[in-house]
């Protein structure tokens, strides 16, 4: 039987692939022109920080993943179930917990995503 860190564990592994997916999903998004919410990228910032730490509750960063990915599905749903398709595919394995770190940096549209680092620029 799993404990509760166990299970927290887990979820926080989950979390950190799906976080990956929604960032390099709001990355492309932006080099297609698409105008995201103006703090997306820092909420993910923050979201990756949370998620590494470890310190934080699973339910709150679930709750602020549900929220950015509903405004990039959003956002993504101009181009059509075409290109959605594939990034909900990508998200529903990431929860699934069927996607690893070899899978995850395999995916053209990830590499960016591949290193925790220097993805955004400074904003100060």
């Amino acid at each position: 039987m799993e404990t509760r860190q166990e299970i927290t564990y887990d979820l926080l592994k989950k979390y950190g692939s799906r976080w990956a997916i929604l960032t390099a999903m709001s990355m492309e998004l932006s080099k297609k022109g698409v105008l995201l919410p103006h703090d997306i990228h820092s909420i993910l910032e923050i979201t990756r920080i949370e998620i590494t730490s470890g310190c934080y509750s699973t339910c709150e960063i679930d709750c602020t993943l549900n929220k950015v990915e509903g405004e990039l599905i959003s956002s993504g749903s101009s181009f059509g179930e075409a290109y959605l398709d594939p990034w909900m595919d990508l998200l529903a394995k990431a929860m699934q917990g069927h996607l690893d770190y070899e899978q995850i940096t395999s995916i053209p549209a990830l590499k960016p995503v591949e290193s925790s680092c220097g993805f955004l620029q400074c904003g100060c």
